[in-house]
């Protein structure tokens, strides 16, 4: 951009263009002491009066650099002072975050700061505005192209996006989005604007760094008006890409839903544009809450075609008649964990119950002319060796169901009975000190079934409801 451009029209042009600050605005700026912050907090302050803006500072001290780091937020908090701004400050623990959480210094750094920022806008009910230029934007879409990147990518960083905190939608406005960091300097130096320099910023440490200090230079070297030139571009991506999304979110509304649950109409996606169709394919994922990047919607899909996809380790992509549909298995159910039964107490075993009980000869003559939603197993209590364990099948487990004529395992008895294997460790089993006596709701044990001779039976309750 030509240095006759004045940060002031180009910033006003940019907040009018997007809506950023109407009047009565409440907005919270990020400052962190640098030229670009700066600049952006006494703009805001020079258009308060005008548009009725309520501005506050926020500056987060990253304790990464030590003194300089103090000195940082000591520069912010005295200048805020002296203009009568109000200035919010905290000091973040980077590196502990780093360490525990695997990320970067950049990235911890960068999760502290927003979770700061947002959550001082969040209280005062503002918008929060951060001070990107178009170098910022046009670093960030280089380092994404060399990284490899789409549309969505290239277009940089958005002048506006929303944001939500604990419950509140908000708004992220910057208004320097298509300034260059000379122009700022320029205005700092028109203004006697005073700012510090971050002395990691001359350091080629971090990617950004050396991306800046030393691939612009060569680029500036064949065209001096970088900045200018991708704004430019930048608009022209953002149209496109306004236009793909919407005719992306239209037909997303066309194929999406269906009688299984979340669903997209497998072949309305296949015949679509590939454009379209990864856009519809990542809408549907994010949906979902699932990861959205080029290998998952590449599955997606893959599954639309007619290939079972695994998204994560308990979702997958199948395809269900004209359906692209998402299946979840059940997540397997916990062991029983064995314990001791005691007569007419009830056991809560995942939606059902069990109780045991011991009954008269008069009552178990009624009770077996019960029918209702649970299952009755009888036994002979006398024939019950010590104390009922309750507890799941375990490797082993054998049982000879009366009337049967041969003992078998619990396992193979199991599988003809075509229990899920995935439910089959949250079964209940009784069992005593000679081995099992009852599978409810399946049978029991000829050694304790019941017989002439029996007195006391015990009764075996096993349901949703009784």
């Amino acid at each position: 951009m030509p240095r006759s451009s004045a940060l002031e029209q180009i910033a006003a042009d940019t907040a009018a263009r997007w809506q950023m600050l109407p009047p009565g605005t409440s907005v919270v700026a990020a400052v962190s002491g640098g030229a670009d912050s700066m600049a952006l907090l006494q703009l805001l302050l020079e258009l308060a009066p005008d548009r009725r803006l309520q501005v506050t500072a926020a500056h987060l001290n990253h304790c990464l650099r030590g003194p300089e780091s103090d000195r940082d937020e000591q520069f912010v908090t005295a200048w805020c002072a002296a203009a009568g701004v109000d200035c919010v400050t905290r000091r973040a623990d980077v590196a502990g975050l780093s360490r525990r959480s695997g990320q970067s210094l950049e990235e911890a750094a960068r999760t502290l700061r927003y979770d700061f920022l947002y959550q001082v806008a969040a209280e005062r009910g503002a918008v929060l505005a951060t001070a990107h230029t178009a170098t910022d934007n046009f670093e960030t879409a280089l380092f994404r192209l060399a990284r490899g990147t789409g549309l969505g990518g290239l277009c940089g960083i958005p002048p506006v996006r929303s944001f939500r905190w604990q419950g509140y939608t908000g708004r992220l406005v910057r208004p320097l989005i298509e300034v260059s960091r000379r122009q700022v300097e320029d205005y700092c130096q028109r203004r006697q604007l005073p700012y510090i320099t971050d002395s990691t910023n001359l350091q080629p440490v971090y990617s950004r760094n050396r991306l800046r200090l030393q691939v612009l230079p060569v680029l500036r070297s064949l065209n001096s008006a970088l900045e200018q030139s991708f704004v430019k571009t930048a608009r022209h991506l953002g149209q496109d890409q306004d236009y793909l999304c919407a005719q992306a979110e239209a037909l997303y509304r066309q194929l999406a839903g269906g009688p299984a649950g979340p669903s997209l109409d497998a072949a309305g996606l296949l015949a679509a544009h590939p454009a379209l169709a990864a856009r519809v394919a990542a809408r549907f994922l994010k949906e979902q809450d699932l990861p959205a990047g080029e290998a998952e919607i590449q599955k997606l899909l893959s599954a639309a075609a007619g290939t079972k996809q695994q998204l994560t380790a308990n979702t997958f992509l199948c395809l269900q008649g004209t359906q692209l549909c998402l299946y979840r298995p059940p997540t397997p159910a916990a062991p029983i964990p064995a314990q001791p039964v005691a007569v007419g107490k009830m056991y809560s075993i995942g939606q059902k119950k069990l109780m045991v009980c011991v009954l008269s000869q008069e009552k178990y003559g009624a009770e077996k002319k019960i029918n209702k939603k649970f299952f009755i197993n009888f036994m002979d209590y006398d024939k019950i060796c010590n104390a009922l364990t309750l507890r799941s099948r375990q490797p082993g487990d054998r049982i000879h169901l009366a009337g049967r004529g041969v003992g078998k395992t619990v396992k193979k008895l199991l599988n003809e009975q075509k229990v899920p294997s995935a439910e089959r460790c949250h079964l209940p089993l009784l069992a005593d000190q000679k081995g099992v006596v009852c599978l409810p709701g399946i049978g029991i044990d000829s050694r304790v079934a019941v017989d002439e001779k029996t007195k006391n039976i015990a009764a075996v309750y096993y349901g949703e409801d009784f």
